[in-house]
Parts: structure tokens; C-alpha cells; sequence
């Protein structure tokens, strides 16, 4: 389990070795395409002229919304309640547990430091959930009652899962990857590769178009990934509304679930499926 913080470290760490930098903090606030160039304005002013400009800032895209790209999509009903907390007692120390109880899903993930990730679909979740209702959520949904207590709860936050996918991942000298371009459920946690994957396709096919070659490449890119990124989307949301199942339907759920992972060809789709490789 390693956090975002530590590899955001290790591309930054490998940047520097081929002799990029990244500039912090720097904000977008103004973006215009003017035949052959972007002109990119930022908060403290200044400007960087550009043959192209990738917008890779996430949700809430500036370079999305500048270059007037749609985000088309919506927000699932379901709260979820998230917590990094210390625990004692029963709690896994190298693997990630998913609970799919009668009472609804709970993840139990471990992190470094000792740091165990709680994240449950939760209507009556608090804006900063408790340790009491951590609590209440591990014996619910978890070992048991009395089996994995909350010592600390280092940080909680609730939460709902947008489901979105730009317009299109070009406007002209304007190209979109990662969450700019995509967003979906966490689960099966597959955001981080779906992005990377956009970045190197992406990478490829600017290459292409800055060595002189014809812009075809970049045409192919917005093609190929848009697809991809519903494919994804459309897999996330099934897994989504597997794990916030209504209560009735959850024993079966849970049958059908402990069958289905007998069979290694099911294990197998699944494994390629959720790390992204399928789709390479």
C-alpha cells in the first residue's frame, strides 16, 4: 500500500533525473489558443507560450473548463464515510480486506505508519466521521464486535463518488488525461493506471506531432482512450452498485460473490481487468 504522496515523490524524484522540473505553487487562471501556439496565464501573472498544453489537474480541470470541454456524467446517491485511524486488536497488516457484510461493504486497508484506511458506503455518515461511528462500522461490518477497536482517528471525511468522462480528450492544442479527463468510482482502484496509461499513450503521440510528423497521432490518442476511460467507468459503476446493494439483496449477493471466486477464470478476468492491463 503505498500512499499517493510517496509515488507523486518517485515520478517528481525521476523527472529531475531527465532534467524537468515541476514549478509549485502555480495556478492557472487564463488559457487561449492563437493559431500555431497556447498562451498560458497564470495567478502570479506571468505567461508561458506552448505548441501544445496537456491538462492533467484533475476534477475540478481549469485547463478542462478553458478550453470549454464538457464533463459529462453525474454523482452517485450513496455517502461514503472515510477514515484513516489506529487500530488494536484484529486488523490486516499487509493485504486490503473487503467485508461484504449484511450490513453494507467495508474496506479495511493498511497504510504506512501503522495507519489502517476505513471507507464504507454510509447514508448517515457524518461530515467528519467520529470514532465511535468508525467504531460502530468495524463491528457492523467487520471481524466482529470487540475484535478491532479505534485507538485514534487521524483523519475522517464523507464523501460521494462522481462518475464523469470529458467531451473529448482534444480541442485543438488542448489535450486531457488522467482524472481531468476521467472520473469514477474508487472501487477496484483502478484511477491510478487508467491515468498513467493516458500519459504514456499521450506521451507517444506527442512525439510524434512535435518531431514534425502529422497531428494523425493525436487524433488516434482522443480515439482510443475515451473508450477505454467508459470502459472503465462502466465496470466501476457495476462494482458500485454491487457494494450498495439494498439489505435484501445482499445474502445472495454474497453467495453468488463466494462461488464465483472459485473458479480461476473468473479470479484471472478480474485480476487483468481491475489492474488495468486489459486494456493496454
Amino acid at each position: 500500500m503505498i500512499s499517493q504522496a510517496t509515488t507523486e515523490l518517485l515520478l517528481v524524484d525521476r523527472l529531475s533525473e531527465l532534467g524537468g522540473a515541476v514549478v509549485r505553487p502555480k495556478a492557472l487562471t487564463c488559457l487561449n489558443q492563437d493559431g500555431g501556439n497556447v498562451v498560458a496565464t497564470f495567478d502570479d501573472g506571468g505567461t508561458i507560450r506552448a505548441r501544445y498544453v496537456v491538462g492533467t489537474d484533475g476534477v475540478h480541470s481549469t485547463v478542462r473548463e478553458q478550453a470549454g470541454i464538457g464533463f459529462s456524467g453525474g454523482e452517485y446517491a450513496e455517502a461514503f464515510a472515510l477514515a484513516d485511524v489506529r487500530l488494536s486488536g484484529e486488523a490486516p497488516e499487509a493485504e486490503v480486506v473487503l467485508f461484504y457484510s449484511t450490513a453494507g461493504l467495508n474496506v479495511l486497508a493498511p497504510l504506512p505508519g501503522g495507519i489502517h484506511r476505513v471507507v464504507a458506503p454510509a447514508p448517515d455518515a457524518p461530515e467528519v466521521p467520529s470514532a465511535q461511528f468508525v467504531q460502530r462500522l468495524l463491528d457492523t461490518r467487520g471481524f466482529g464486535p470487540g475484535r478491532t477497536t479505534v485507538e485514534e482517528v487521524v483523519w475522517a471525511s464523507r464523501f460521494r463518488i462522481h462518475h464523469r468522462v470529458a467531451d473529448t480528450f482534444r480541442a485543438g492544442r488542448v489535450l486531457l488525461a488522467g482524472d481531468a479527463a476521467h472520473v469514477h468510482s474508487p472501487a477496484g482502484g483502478q484511477g491510478m493506471n487508467l491515468g498513467i496509461q493516458d500519459a504514456v499513450a499521450l506521451a507517444d503521440a506527442l512525439t510524434d506531432a512535435l518531431g514534425g510528423r502529422s497531428e494523425t497521432a493525436l487524433n488516434a490518442y482522443n480515439a482510443a482512450r475515451k473508450p477505454i476511460a467508459r470502459q472503465v467507468l462502466r465496470m466501476t459503476g457495476r462494482l458500485t452498485r454491487l457494494a450498495t446493494l439494498p439489505q435484501a439483496a445482499r445474502p445472495a449477493r454474497n453467495g453468488v460473490m463466494r462461488l464465483a471466486a472459485q473458479v480461476p477464470g473468473v479470479r484471472r478476468g478480474l485480476a487483468w481487468r481491475l489492474s488495468g492491463l486489459i486494456y493496454r
